[in-house]
């Protein structure tokens, strides 16, 4: 199976990403822009977890406050991994 196969490629909108690389996290590779604001991605990208995690912790109701666009834009970066079955870990 090739890399840029269908079903190695996840598609995200881009803001929570940029966001998190702007303030010094490691963020998955952007492989393909598909239109404005989404991306492809690699579904085995390394830094994928910690990005999930970041999204996580901007969407936790003890997260941080005063970041309502950042956290609007996590939680549509969580809606989107979960809708193409993505595995997200549980926190609670």
């Amino acid at each position: 199976m090739n890399d840029m196969d269908d079903a190695n490629m996840i598609q995200i909108p881009v803001r929570f990403l940029t966001d998190s690389e702007e303030r010094g996290f490691d963020v998955p590779l952007l492989v393909k822009r598909v239109r404005d604001h989404v991306w492809l991605i690699r579904r085995n990208d390394p830094h994928l977890a910690g990005l999930i995690s970041d999204a996580q912790f901007y969407t936790d109701q003890f997260g941080p406050d005063g970041a309502p666009q950042i956290s609007r834009a996590a939680k549509a970066l969580l809606k989107a991994l979960a809708r193409q079955g993505v595995t997200l870990p549980n926190l609670g």
